[in-house]
């Protein structure tokens, strides 16, 4: 269940940022509109697998997305989503195909500043439901997501002086508690994030470079087994859009990838 809610939790040059934002569940609506995108080509592929997975994202004149495509390296269509606005442009309803079949439908309930209130998932075997609540400021202070089998996920958040997250907290079923703290720097970029779960402990910290781009993040990771320090580090080109990362375990790298954008 943690899965659909951290949906919810929901570099290069700043004129191309909306290619990283935009290959994550985030869009950059104002990047996009700003610079007229209408079609965005997301090119992923893994040096040892010589495997490309393409996502294709199409978009509105709000800089909206309409429609996302995703492809294997034979060019076959893996999976597809549908996005549908209301008259405010407030995502309203979404679409999963897995080829020519609906995997599940969401259904979003907005209040009046398009602050999400509900969301309900539906599929074969799916029910998933999130209702959020906000503070006066609009800042959402709790998510409580639950399926059909009556599996309860509650999210809550705690905020700085600045309203950044500072806290939030994670509890399945009443029982299994994750807590998440999070530290900034002065520019509001997280520098450093901890995560208690109920059997490990996660310590991550990020580095950026002259532009603000985030070029490394190592986390510790302390449990019953022996400590494990993983780190990902990421390469910027010249042009904005295409980028690296490479993930390390114990200092000896394990996997690269390699993103590659083009847009119209």
């Amino acid at each position: 269940m943690k899965v659909f809610l951290t949906l919810l939790f929901l570099f290069s040059t700043i004129k191309y940022s909306f290619a990283q934002d935009d290959y994550g569940l985030n869009n950059n609506d104002e990047s996009i509109k700003k610079l007229k995108v209408k079609s965005l080509a997301i090119y992923f592929f893994k040096k040892e697998a010589d495997s490309i997975l393409t996502t294709i994202n199409t978009y509105d004149s709000f800089g909206g997305r309409l429609s996302c495509k995703g492809f294997s390296s034979d060019g076959s269509l893996l999976s597809s989503d549908t996005f549908i606005y209301d008259t405010n442009h407030y995502l309203v309803k979404q679409v999963r195909y897995s080829g020519n079949k609906i995997s599940y439908e969401s259904t979003f309930t907005n209040n009046e500043n398009g602050k999400m209130l509900k969301q309900i998932m539906t599929g074969d075997s799916l029910y998933y439901e999130v209702l959020c609540s906000y503070d006066k400021n609009g800042r959402i202070t709790s998510s409580v997501g639950y399926d059909n089998k009556k599996d309860t996920t509650v999210i809550s958040y705690t905020y700085n002086k600045k309203g950044l997250v500072k806290k939030h907290t994670i509890v399945d079923n009443k029982k299994d508690s994750t807590v998440i703290f999070t530290s900034y720097n002065s520019s509001g970029k997280v520098i450093k994030r901890k995560k208690i779960y109920p059997e490990s402990r996660y310590f991550s910290k990020l580095k950026y470079n002259g532009n603000g781009e985030n070029y490394e993040v190592t986390t510790t990771i302390i449990s019953d087994k022996p400590t494990t320090v993983n780190k990902v580090t990421y390469s910027y080109y010249p042009n904005g859009l295409a980028y690296q990362r490479i993930f390390y375990k114990n200092k000896k790298p394990i996997i690269t990838e390699s993103s590659y954008y083009t847009y119209y």
